[in-house]
């Protein structure tokens, strides 16, 4: 039988071996990626650990990829280094043989010894049964996409107490929104939302915001047009419900304007502005996105509390695929 090596790569050894997975990646989905957002996700990330494990066969080429993005979690003042599970591929010559799961539990020792607090994800319909059920994850909730039909509602204009802008280069402070609850959350600050947004190779985000005289923000929203006519809210964030209230009314209002017709968000049924998005006509619709993890160290989070969406704060944009 053909010898397959399982081998964690370094940053050097990903940059050079990127042709082949733009090959593995076109063999296992049927479509493109490219060479921008692979350097962009695994070389460019503000969090510098490289999470790639590969197969290979004997002719030194990449049969199978399991791959995490680096990023970091915040509880209770507290920071714990996480990773998003990413692509998992494996050329179809080499299906049945398991390599998914090695390469997986190859990943997640290496992320143990290097002091990682979990791995967490949102696997599709394809690979749900696979993660629960031979990689230790367990579910922590089936997130629904509140949609908004803008033609069925009428925006007034109205004058805010606020100024409303925007920072696309996130050139201001957002340190009074990093840890505004004690939820579990992904530590966002102006750094990261540069990279994951502005540096995005993919898509083009809109950042509006409302900020103080000291240009610390109050409230931020983050969007993507996609389509013709319509819109996600990927990131939605505010130390108050006038801010919050402001700021979506603003976006609504300039999304009708712009002829877009729908408007697609996650906003946690624990959410403080659930009910702002209620009232503005938001509902529960598909997709449904399985979101879970799994925890490497039983710290504070024991307990149940890692597995409780209650103590979540979960954003559109925490997924690799908005």
């Amino acid at each position: 039988m053909e010898k397959i090596t399982i081998k964690q790569l370094n940053k050097a050894e990903f940059e050079e071996r990127i042709p082949q997975l733009m090959d593995l990646f076109k063999n296992a989905f049927k479509r493109d990626i490219s060479k921008e957002f692979l350097k962009w996700r695994y070389l460019d990330n503000p969090y510098h650990d490289l999470l790639v494990c590969v197969a290979m066969n004997e002719n030194d080429e990449i049969i199978a990829n399991y791959s995490a993005s680096p990023c970091e979690l915040v509880y209770n003042n507290n920071y714990y280094k996480t990773a998003i599970s990413m692509t998992t591929m494996t050329h179809t010559d080499y299906a049945g043989r398991g390599l998914f799961t090695k390469l997986a539990n190859t990943l997640y020792s290496h992320m143990e010894e290097k002091n990682y607090l979990n791995i967490y994800g949102f696997p599709n319909l394809n690979s749900h049964y696979g993660f629960i059920k031979k990689l230790q994850w367990e579910d922590i909730y089936e997130i629904p996409t509140m949609k908004l039909d803008l033609s069925l509602i009428h925006l007034h204009e109205e004058n805010h107490h606020v100024t409303i802008q925007e920072d696309n280069n996130f050139k201001l402070n957002y340190t009074n929104l990093t840890n505004t609850n004690s939820k579990i959350k992904l530590n966002k600050t102006a750094n990261y939302l540069s990279w994951r947004y502005q540096a995005n190779p993919l898509h083009d985000y809109h950042n509006h915001v409302i900020s103080n005289e000291k240009d610390h923000v109050d409230a931020y929203c983050i969007v993507k047009y996609y389509g013709e006519n319509n819109l996600d809210i990927v990131e939605f964030h505010a130390n108050s419900q006038e801010n919050a209230t402001s700021l979506l009314h603003s976006i609504l209002l300039q999304a009708k304007k712009a002829g877009i017709q729908t408007v697609n968000t996650w906003v946690s049924i624990h959410s403080p502005y659930r009910s702002i998005f209620e009232r503005n006509g938001f509902l529960n619709s598909t997709p449904v996105t399985y979101f879970g993890g799994r925890l490497f160290n039983q710290n504070e989070l024991k307990n149940g509390i890692f597995t409780n969406f209650r103590e979540w704060d979960i954003q559109m944009g925490d997924s690799d695929v908005y």
